[in-house]
């Protein structure tokens, strides 16, 4: 059982997961802000959880993380993969074309396999990260504003890398965010000042947005970082909040009985199925599922298929174990 100090990490990323569905509804009213904060989110909380690692270690610790992450990437990328061969009336070419799409990953990815990319630049940023992590402080910290910068200077969406390895640079910066100053986050999100400040901005920041005063967007798979300040402010500014809000949440209502967190632990695998699914619909029916149909599908049917993984042990072991546990307590 998650712990109620524990709790608002699951919370949030429950939150972030329903985010990443309905900004992938098409609805571009909504997308714009959404895009602010979950896949920051996401990279942060990594950060959150993240233990240094020994350099003896360090090719075990690589090798479990591989397994954790690449293994399902694979095994749901194949399992769509033969499902589009079956709707293509066995178009090899096709699946072929699918399968080397999902060895090079990133940005080539598409349609059903639009967010596999986060898998291999999470997967990279966390080797890179375990990697400076054995060095000392002032390193560790010119490594990370050094990437901060090189995803600013250098045009990458003139590129498409292998496994989104582009966008590594930035995503470090999120991850580290995370781990340097998770006990800051953590103390400020307890009191009320620090998170009403960061409202005040972020109701700001959404207004001025609004009103065509600002005009930031981020896509950080298409490494669309906006304005070099803005890129960690506005995130920053709307994470503070959902952590506050997550963490207060969690206070009023128990984890046993917070269908949030619950939601939290189960997020890749809502990851991963959220797109096939609608797409499916949509073919079978001929229908566009707006927001609220796109985000329903996409959030219960990924959450009843985790559930019925989870009563085959086979499958369980190759879709779900490998799925991070629930949130360890970060003191």
């Amino acid at each position: 059982m998650v712990k109620n100090r524990e709790a608002w990490i699951d919370f949030a990323k429950g939150l972030g997961i329903i985010f990443v569905v309905m900004g992938h509804s098409g609805d571009n009213g909504i997308n714009p802000y959404l895009s602010w904060v979950a896949m920051p989110l996401f990279f942060m909380v990594s950060g959150f959880l993240f233990k240094p690692v020994q350099g003896d270690a360090f090719k075990k610790w690589s090798l479990k993380r591989a397994k954790q992450l690449m293994i399902p990437y694979f095994a749901y990328g194949v399992v769509i993969a033969l499902l589009i061969l079956i709707k293509d009336k066995f178009d090899f070419g096709i699946f072929f074309e699918n399968i080397g799409l999902l060895l090079y990953g990133g940005d080539v990815l598409k349609g059903s396999f639009a967010v596999f990319w986060f898998i291999t630049c999470l997967f990279l940023t966390q080797m890179l990260f375990a990697f400076i992590s054995r060095y000392p402080r002032t390193v560790q910290f010119a490594i990370v504003a050094a990437c901060y910068v090189l995803s600013f200077v250098v045009d990458w969406s003139a590129l498409s890398v292998p496994w989104n390895a582009d966008v590594v640079p930035l995503a470090l910066v999120y991850y580290a965010i995370g781990y340097y100053f998770k006990d800051i986050i953590v103390n400020s999100i307890k009191k009320i000042g620090i998170p009403l400040l960061a409202l005040a901005g972020s109701v700001a920041f959404v207004l001025l947005k609004h009103a065509g005063a600002i005009d930031f967007r981020m896509d950080m798979k298409y490494n669309v970082y906006g304005n070099f300040v803005f890129a960690l402010l506005i995130p920053l500014s709307c994470l503070l909040v959902l952590f506050a809000l997550s963490y207060c949440l969690c206070e009023i209502i128990r984890p046993k009985y917070n269908v949030m967190v619950k939601l939290g632990g189960m997020t890749m695998t809502v990851m991963y199925l959220h797109f096939p699914i609608n797409n499916l619909v949509n073919e079978a029916f001929h229908i566009q599922p707006n927001l609220v149909e796109f985000t329903l599908m996409g959030i219960f049917i990924p959450v009843a298929a985790h559930f019925l993984l989870k009563r085959i042990p086979v499958f369980e072991a190759i879709f779900i174990n490998w799925s991070p546990k629930p949130a360890k307590s970060l003191n």
